[in-house]
Order: structure tokens, then C-alpha cells, then sequence
């Protein structure tokens, strides 16, 4: 019998990565575009849809896998009672909350904490606009290449030393591959 399961974790965020260089590439070609010219708007709306992109591709991957190790990992059973304890009055532990407290299951040191303490303001201030829109208009001044560039790297970051703190080592999870991967500055 074949596994007909896929990796959608992978999926996303190589996908996110791949749209992410686009951004790169159109916000180099800005710095040689004269600003106010008619080539720099457009230059600057297609960069502005690919980063509203990669935000939501991006943090659906982190989602993925937190789900898939709380699940899973035996490092993680306390975080998977709490969320089995809260699914009895709310719904589910929220994402950031899976995130912190898998942080803390694995007493992962506060240097590292703090590239997920970072993600999380990035994805407080970037994708809960989009997902959670109170409109349908968010301010796209925001979503430019370096604030979702230092995003998804503070996210990577966290998101490595989160598999390295469970002893999943894999190049996959690793920032540096992940920029060399989607042709992105480390």
C-alpha cells in the first residue's frame, strides 16, 4: 500500500520562501526604479500582494507542524493536555499559546525565546489583519519585503530551535537552508 499522506507543512513554506525571493527581487528592482514613477507603484503593489502572500503561507506552516508535534511528541504531552483540557471549554489552545508553551515544555533557553517572542508581534501585526480582517482594506504600507523578510526569519529561527530542542535534526528546518533554498539573504 501506498502513503498517499504529504508533508503540507513543507509544502507551505517552501511555497512561502519561493514567493519571499520574488519580494526580494522586486524590492531590489525598486532601489534602481525612480521613486514616484509610474514602473516603482507597480513594482511596489506586486511586492505588497506577494508579502500579504507569504504571511499567511508561512504561519499555516508553523501551524502544521506545532499541531503535528503536540500531537505526536512525548516531549510535548503537557501542552497536549492543556489544549485536551481548554477543547472542554473553548475551542483550542491558540497559536501562539501552542508556541509558547512548547517553548517552555522544552525549557528552550531565552536567547532562542526570543526569536519566537518576535515572530509572534510579527504575526500579531501582519497575518491576524489579513485572517481576521475587521475590513477588507489593511494597511499595505506594512507588508514590504524587509518586515516580512525579518518575520519569517525570526519564525524560522524559532522554528529550528524548537526541532533541535526535540532532537529532530533535519536540514529542512534549518534558517540558513531554508534562505539558500528560496535564494534569500541569511
Amino acid at each position: 500500500m501506498v502513503n498517499e499522506n504529504i508533508d503540507i507543512a513543507m509544502i507551505l513554506s517552501n511555497t512561502a520562501g519561493k514567493l519571499l525571493s520574488q519580494a526580494y527581487i522586486l524590492h531590489k528592482q525598486m532601489s534602481e526604479t525612480a521613486l514616484n514613477s509610474k514602473d516603482y507603484f507597480l513594482l511596489r503593489a506586486k511586492e505588497r500582494e506577494i508579502c500579504i502572500e507569504v504571511v499567511i503561507l508561512f504561519q499555516a506552516s508553523m501551524e502544521a507542524m506545532i499541531n503535528e508535534e503536540i500531537t505526536n511528541e512525548k516531549k510535548l504531552r503537557s501542552v497536549q493536555k492543556e489544549s485536551e483540557r481548554l477543547s472542554n471549554k473553548f475551542k483550542v489552545l491558540s497559536f501562539k499559546n501552542k508556541w509558547q508553551l512548547s517553548f517552555k515544555a522544552l525549557a528552550i533557553s531565552s536567547k532562542e525565546v526570543n526569536y519566537l517572542e518576535k515572530y509572534l508581534l510579527f504575526y500579531i501585526k501582519f497575518r491576524v489583519p489579513i485572517t481576521h480582517a475587521k475590513s477588507r482594506y489593511v494597511n499595505a504600507e506594512l507588508f514590504n519585503f524587509l518586515n516580512i523578510y525579518d518575520g519569517v526569519k525570526n519564525g524560522y529561527l524559532a522554528i529550528e530551535a524548537f526541532y533541535r530542542h526535540l532532537e529532530k535534526h533535519s536540514f529542512e528546518h534549518r534558517w540558513k537552508e531554508f534562505a539558500k533554498k528560496s535564494s534569500l539573504p541569511e
